[in-house]
């Protein structure tokens, strides 16, 4: 109908137009509203309303009797634009809708589960064209076998789409699917075919089998896919999710007669939501093992339990007084409960120096071997991959992945710079914040000292607090202090003194902080790369995309958006 509405209002428009001077002007809203009517209709409703009121007045005055005809005419292409926009947005309801059921119903087909299923959908992150939610079974109508999983699903389409389950197969067992569905197919439950993920990287085959009449399901366990598949597998979802550029298309093909499904490349922003956000999912979904599979025993310690046989070693076990043992410390806002100190030994890896604190059952401090870069580390707080922000006082925040170290069994930070170390040295307290608002506060009591063994330790030159070296630059030879400008959609958020300096470590990247903004510049090349800030004052992680960015001079820069770190 809009198409109807839009070449109507145009051809009357010119032709109105070469009458009188307020025939011109309707005319001029005939086409303007015709022009409107092919993508905003409501745009339209309002430009052909006020073209018929316009024709009504002139009507009515007596002069220009005629225009009563173009004012009907207008008013029943108002009419008609209204009725276009409805459906429009009746349409967008109705394909949302139909998505979010159509992957429900989906993720609850793989499993069987009966009609009388009660079931809790958490949405983690929905982006362009990935989206990620988890599933959980509920009330006592819910199937025993029923298990909840995390679905990484396909947002291109409403009708169809393709889902990475990872499901909770045990109380820390977590089992990976792969589900096909699509609206209108009339599949032979039981019966298996064979589908296939196909890119520039690889020719991917899997077995499926149809589930229900919509839904094909299958295994990409290692153990039923074979360890080399595996690995490609694990290689194309890594391109798919690409992080440092434009992820890989892949597409979805069938043994049958269905038409080939392409899935887009995804943004490096979207990726890193989206491979955050199922992090996320599933240590979650990992954490409430407890609750579905209680036969396995307690995950969260609040059950006491003992590797002594009490009968044999009651008379031999010494007795532990009230004393000795160490108050529960809430990880939220801890205070540590002892002073930082240094210490080295000889690892594997050769000699390690350590500075470290302790607060309750939580461990933060840093680590390195002669010669070479710190790392950071916390223990006892953090489960799974994550992203945290360090940051000493109201100073700089610095923000690391983190992932679990199999030697030590603590967090570690990779990407810290030394700056950080220098403002342990000088601060109050330092605090660690992940995405998920997991967060422990340190104070800073004895660093100095600590950081000072730590330095020579590792063969730098000691680290000083601005209290006593006032004449030192308290930042490390890779800082900075610059004027800076940063100009987003013409507005300056920064334009003046700010710091400069490398940020991470596995690419090439820098960071400018000022004024409590900070944004982030990841090369691509000498000539482009790829910009994120946080955006709001004081925000300290670096959610928005700035776009790609190309060298001028000194500053980088698109339409929106000009990056100077001038000297």
């Amino acid at each position: 109908m809009k198409i109807a509405i839009g070449i109507i209002s145009i051809c009357l428009g010119l032709l109105v137009l070469q009458s009188c001077a307020v025939g011109i002007m309707i005319g001029l809203l005939y086409f303007i509203g015709g022009a409107f009517a092919f993508g905003l209709p409501a745009v339209a409703l309002v430009v052909l309303a006020l073209a018929g009121l316009l024709g009504f007045a002139a009507a009515g005055s007596g002069s220009f009797s005629d225009m009563m005809v173009w004012a009907v005419i207008a008013v029943i292409l108002a009419v008609g634009a209204f009725f276009s926009w409805r459906s429009g947005r009746k349409a967008k309801v109705a394909q949302s809708n139909a998505r979010s059921v159509m992957r429900f119903v989906m993720g609850v087909a793989l499993f069987a589960a009966p009609t009388s299923l009660k079931a809790e959908e958490i949405p983690y992150f929905a982006g362009d064209v990935w989206g990620v939610t988890q599933y959980l079974t509920e009330g006592e109508d819910a199937d025993p076998d029923e298990k909840p999983f995390c679905a990484l699903s396909t947002r291109t389409w409403a009708q169809k789409g393709l889902s990475f389950l990872h499901v909770l197969a045990g109380i820390d067992n977590v089992e990976p699917r792969l589900g096909i569905y699509k609206e209108g197919w009339a599949l032979p439950i039981g019966r298996k075919t064979q589908v296939s993920l196909i890119s520039w990287a690889s020719n991917l085959k899997f077995e499926v089998a149809a589930t229900d009449t919509g839904y094909l399901s299958g295994s990409l366990d290692p153990k039923q896919i074979g360890a080399e598949r595996d690995i490609t597998l694990n290689l194309t979802l890594n391109l798919i999710f690409n992080t440092r550029g434009n992820g890989m298309p892949v597409t979805i093909s069938f043994a049958g007669n269905e038409p080939q499904w392409t899935i887009p490349p995804t943004e490096p922003l979207e990726a890193y939501e989206v491979t955050s956000a199922l992090r996320r999912c599933v240590t979650d979904l990992k954490q409430r093992g407890g609750s579905f599979y209680p036969e396995a025993g307690p995950v969260d310690g609040s059950t006491a339990t003992s590797p002594f046989n009490e009968s044999n070693d009651s008379a031999s076990s010494p007795k532990v007084t009230s004393e000795a043992r160490a108050a529960p410390v809430s990880p939220a806002t801890a205070k540590a409960a002892t002073e930082w100190r240094f210490d080295s030994a000889e690892e594997d890896s050769g000699k390690t120096c350590f500075v470290e604190t302790q607060s309750g059952d939580v461990r933060v401090g840093f680590l390195a071997s002669p010669g070479k870069a710190a790392t950071g580390y916390v223990e006892g707080l953090f489960s799974g991959g994550t992203r945290a922000t360090w940051r000493v006082d109201d100073g700089t925040p610095y923000v690391s992945d983190g992932s679990e170290n199999g030697y030590f069994g603590w967090h570690q930070f990779d990407q810290l710079s030394e700056g950080l170390l220098t403002e342990v040295a000088g601060g109050n307290e330092l605090a660690v914040t992940n995405l998920d608002g997991k967060r422990i506060v340190v104070p800073l009591h004895g660093a100095q000292e600590a950081l000072s063994s730590f330095a020579e330790c590792v063969g730098k030159p000691k680290t000083a607090s601005n209290a006593e070296s006032p004449q030192a630059d308290p930042q490390p030879v890779s800082r900075h202090d610059r004027s800076c400008l940063l100009e987003v959609k013409g507005k300056k958020v920064i334009d003046g003194p700010c710091s400069w300096e490398p940020y991470g470590s596995s690419r090439p990247a820098f960071q400018m902080t000022a004024n409590g903004y900070f944004a982030i510049l990841m090369m691509e090349n000498a000539d482009y790369a790829v910009g994120y800030w946080n955006e709001t004052a004081n925000s300290t992680h670096a959610h928005a995309k700035l776009g790609r960015l190309s060298r001028s001079g000194d500053c980088w820069g698109n339409k929106k958006v000009r990056m100077c770190p001038r000297r």
